[in-house]
């Protein structure tokens, strides 16, 4: 019996294993069919899209055509989607106003945009940052008087040029009908219009009406400016321009002689006529909320094409700037470094600059400014400025400029940092500043590294460090103090409480000077009354 029942059960098995799999195969079947299946309440057949997805997607896809105000009607998750899916390249006229505040839309736009997109830099908004990032490279691909070039090889790029490689406009698709009138051209078309440019690399260049055009769209959003570079205007343009009246003047020389000295004068004013760079005063009247400038009058990434002119503020770009500058009332922080300032440039600054009713940080480091140019920078600290910060770094200040500055600190009650490195001022320019730190009260950090000071002034900075109840940071590295300037400073720090950041390095002031001043400086930053100073930063390079 047993044998039989073994002999069976195998066969039974096979039968309902082929029932199984039956059933399973008829399920599947009906699960491709059925719309809706009461086992998964997740799942459902949707054979049509609904209807508000259908709206919505016409609304992300033809949004230019409908009211501007129809995204505040949206439910929020639509409108998130919307955000999400719209197109990059609507016009900026429209963009700017409808998604003002949608913060969602511009990071995309800045992670479309730049390789690079630290949003902290811009108070961690990204419409600021793309409107800052986008002007700023604007401006610095601006070519100056390039209309008249652009006016003359028009019509030859009209007819030697096909239509379809026109480059698009940089901010919408729905321009490319007006590329010839905002003129941007092709990558190659653009070389061949500014065969006369300096910048090799410089695949596409902004010229006037694109330049003025973005201002008047992104204007209000701009609080801070650091412009790197200035291009100087097409060699060739200039030159037609001054054709007529060279021609003049040639036609009027009766003598040799006269005809050198007028070549030489209209040479001289052709060059310097090919120096000047944009008119600041044509743009900052349109910011404004503009609160922090940064310019350099300098050309990067030349390469072969290298000439000094690259790197020349003129004349007439210093009486632009300061008319501009005195004029904008809202800026409080100026840098003018790299540009090459001369005495007289800084004097015209500074005389427009010495009024101005907000400025409250100057930087005019890396440039020409010697005695002349720094007993300007004192007359503003005893004017009725309201600066705090001014930076001098690394020009060409004497005995004499140190002077009129030392001066000038004992009668300003305002300026809390002077950065003065890498200067000249010596040992005597050295002791005049340290008298007048004696009077002030209000300073609060100094830079005098790499000033070629030594002991002298080493002893003059003790007895400031034991009087001088506001100065928190000293930076005198770099000078030749030797063991016995060592000494004198930390016999003046043993007897002070205020000082949490003295900077001794290459002094040769030797381990054990090192040692104590590290010591003392520790227990001034553990004080109570110095706690709020200690996350301060002491870079003022």
């Amino acid at each position: 019996m047993s044998e039989d029942n073994t002999s069976i059960k195998p066969e039974s098995y096979k039968k309902q294993d082929s029932v199984t799999s039956n059933v399973m195969d008829e399920t599947q079947e009906t699960k491709q069919t059925r719309r809706i299946i009461t086992e998964d309440v997740t799942w459902s057949l949707e054979m049509l899209p609904r209807l508000s997805k259908l709206c919505l997607d016409t609304i992300i896809e033809k949004f230019v055509e409908f009211d501007l105000n129809v995204i505040d009607s949206l439910a929020e998750n639509d409108k998130l989607e919307l955000l999400n899916t719209v197109s990059l390249k609507l016009p900026l006229e429209i963009s700017s106003v409808v998604f003002a505040e949608e913060e969602l839309f511009w990071k995309r736009k800045c992670c479309d945009k730049f390789t690079v997109v630290d949003v902290s830099q811009y108070s961690n908004c990204y419409r600021r940052m793309y409107f800052e990032k986008t002007l700023k490279d604007i401006i610095e691909n601006y070519i100056p008087n390039a209309d008249f070039e652009y006016q003359k090889r028009k019509s030859e790029l009209e007819n030697s040029v096909n239509r379809k490689h026109v480059r698009f406009d940089k901010f919408s698709e729905y321009r490319d009908d007006r590329a010839y009138n905002i003129q941007h051209f092709h990558e190659d078309d653009f070389k061949k219009l500014h065969s006369g440019n300096i910048v090799q690399n410089q695949t596409w260049g902004t010229l006037h009406q694109h330049l003025w055009s973005f201002i008047g769209v992104c204007g209000q959003f701009i609080h801070k400016l650091n412009i790197e570079q200035l291009l100087c205007p097409i060699e060739s343009a200039v030159k037609n321009n001054d054709n007529l009246s060279k021609d003049k003047k040639e036609s009027g020389k009766n003598t040799e002689s006269k005809d050198n000295i007028e070549s030489e004068s209209d040479s001289d004013s052709n060059e310097e006529t090919m120096k000047d760079h944009l008119d600041f005063g044509l743009i900052l009247p349109k910011l404004s909320n503009l609160t922090h400038l940064s310019i350099e009058y300098r050309v990067k990434h030349c390469g072969m094409n290298f000439t000094w002119s690259f790197f020349k503020f003129t004349q007439r770009d210093c009486m632009q700037l300061a008319r501009a500058l005195q004029n904008h009332k809202q800026l409080q922080h100026l840098s003018l470094t790299n540009s090459g300032v001369t005495d007289d440039q800084i004097r015209v600054l500074i005389a427009h600059l010495m009024e101005h009713p907000s400025l409250q940080e100057l930087n005019v480091s890396h440039n020409n400014i010697s005695d002349r140019g720094a007993r300007a920078l004192g007359k503003i600290l005893t004017s009725k400025s309201k600066l705090t910060s001014l930076s001098a770094a690394d020009n060409e200040i004497g005995v004499a400029g140190l002077q009129a500055i030392a001066f000038a600190l004992t009668k300003n009650d305002t300026l809390i940092s002077l950065d003065l490195h890498l200067n000249s001022i010596g040992d005597v320019g050295g002791q005049a500043i340290g008298y007048a730190l004696v009077k002030n009260q209000t300073l609060q950090k100094i830079d005098l590294s790499g000033n070629n000071l030594s002991k002298s002034t080493a002893e003059i900075l003790s007895q400031v460090i034991m009087k001088n109840k506001s100065i928190i940071s000293i930076n005198i590295s770099a000078n030749k103090l030797g063991p016995d300037g060592g000494k004198c400073l930390r016999e003046g720090m043993e007897k002070n409480s205020n000082i949490i950041n003295m900077d001794i390095r290459l002094t040769d002031c030797g381990q054990e000077v090192d040692f104590s001043m590290e010591q003392v400086i520790n227990r001034n930053r553990a004080l109570p009354e110095n706690v709020q100073y200690n996350t301060y930063t002491f870079d003022m390079n």
